[in-house]
């Protein structure tokens, strides 16, 4: 009877490896079983910075050189691009709560214009998929609003005029919307939004007793909305 064959699975070995930039002021610290691979995406982060194999050896003994080599450079004072300690560190910096220092620094940097305007760019000219919209609105669709929230958003909007329209914009609106045929059933639609809204705002006044002074300011706003209304159609 022939003896039983014993197949040994031998890992890929392990590398430590050190990359600088090319101005030379940073230094990253990592490890790979890959370090071509690694290579490549270094130099799409850091153009021109060089990459260097330190260690070559098993997991475990480069994971616990890869953490000493960290440790030893910052406490040197060496400027590193590492943020977690090295080794086998949870990933993408899971379980490293951050300092109301850094939080606050990135809130800083998010509402910046500079950032801002990056983002716009991005964005821009990203189509987003068929469905999108109608999931976004579904979602939150009959979701409460608790007091608190409620409070927040209106404490943000105070002071915030929003963003008014010119009169040149008005007037290009008004001629866009005259232009447009509605279907029958987008004006029974229609219809029926605004019997909704006659409803609700009859139940909102209704049994409320208004001061003089109330129904003054109430009837002079009537008037200049139906004022600004007559002469936005005389000048198209």
């Amino acid at each position: 009877m022939a003896s039983p064959r014993v197949c040994l699975i031998i890992p890929p070995p392990d590398h430590l490896y050190e990359v600088r930039t090319a101005d030379g002021a940073r230094i990253y610290i990592g490890r790979s079983v890959h370090p071509e691979i690694r290579a490549k995406r270094h130099q799409e982060r850091w153009p021109g910075s060089s990459f260097r194999i330190l260690v070559v050896g098993n997991h475990a003994y480069i994971a616990d050189l890869e953490r000493a080599f960290i440790a030893r450079l910052k406490r040197a004072g060496v400027l590193l691009a590492n943020v977690a300690p090295g080794g086998d560190h949870p990933p993408s910096g899971l379980g490293r709560p951050w300092t109301p220092e850094k939080r606050a620094k990135l809130e800083a940097i998010m509402r910046s214009p500079e950032y801002k305007a990056k983002m716009s760019a991005a964005l821009k000219g990203r189509a987003k998929p068929a469905g999108h919209g109608a999931k976004v609105s579904a979602a939150n669709i009959g979701k409460p609003k608790s007091p608190e929230h409620r409070a927040t958003l209106s404490e943000a909007r105070k002071g915030k005029p929003g963003h008014p329209h010119t009169i040149e914009s008005r007037q290009k609106i008004a001629a866009a919307n005259r232009r447009r045929v509605y279907s029958q059933e987008m004006r029974a639609k229609i219809s029926a939004a605004n019997a909704r809204t006659r409803e609700y705002r009859s139940a909102l006044f209704r049994g409320r007793t208004f001061s003089a002074d109330t129904r003054a300011k109430m009837s002079a706003s009537a008037r200049n909305r139906w004022n600004k209304t007559e002469q936005e159609a005389r000048n198209p």
